[in-house]
């Protein structure tokens, strides 16, 4: 681990995938989304996430997912970071 990135704290979860076995589209809301009705059935299958704060604000990743605020993930990361 590079020098001034050490780790304070971890958070370590479970996020469970689903299978979507129906999905419909239907109007379109005032905020600009549009409302759907589906049926999601949970799975045991998970991928582990893990969020550790470093001394630094930045954002390390170990997977292959985009970096930056493309990335859905990285505001909520950011979150954590602020607290």
């Amino acid at each position: 681990m590079e020098k001034g990135k050490e780790k304070r704290r971890i958070v370590s979860v479970k996020a469970y995938a689903k299978i979507n076995s129906f999905l419909a589209v239907t109007e379109k809301r005032i905020d600009g989304y549009h409302a759907i009705l589906s049926h999601m059935q949970g799975i045991s299958l998970c991928d582990h996430v893990d969020v550790g704060l470093y001394s630094r604000q930045e954002i390390v990743d170990t997977y292959t997912a985009p970096n930056g605020p493309s990335n859905s993930a990285v505001p909520h990361v950011m979150l954590i970071c602020d607290h």
